[in-house]
């Protein structure tokens, strides 16, 4: 599989170091996605996404140095649903202190009431 280096959110394909193009056809073409990876940290290019084909010809897309739109979607989802469970927490406690003082106030009365015996 050969694989190409695109930038992020340009249609921009490498192709010689420091230099771009429109075109896929004209990109510099790596054998393997290790050999794309070197080639962009030996020419501190960081903003970049690989780009391959599989057996069936669709692209596939790597994000060697971060980025993927789908962990950042993932991420956003993971970070709603803690503050959602923190917020649940906080409710749980809150509602078991009013429970515990309720409790509490029931003992206090059931205490003053005095006691009664059977046979009275």
């Amino acid at each position: 599989m050969k694989v190409v280096v695109q930038q992020f959110g340009r249609t921009l394909f490498l192709q010689r170091a420091g230099q771009w193009t429109n075109e896929f056809d004209n990109a510099m073409q790596f054998p393997t996605a290790v050999a794309a990876i070197a080639f962009c940290i030996q020419c501190q290019i960081r903003n970049v996404r690989l780009l391959g084909k599989n057996e069936e010809g669709a692209d596939v897309y790597f994000y060697p140095f971060g980025g993927d739109p789908a962990v950042k979607s993932e991420l956003k989802a993971l970070r709603k649903g803690l503050q959602k469970n923190r917020q649940l927490k906080e409710e749980q406690r809150m509602l078991q202190a009013r429970i515990d003082i309720m409790l509490a106030e029931t003992k206090q009365i059931k205490k003053e009431i005095p006691f009664r015996r059977a046979s009275e």
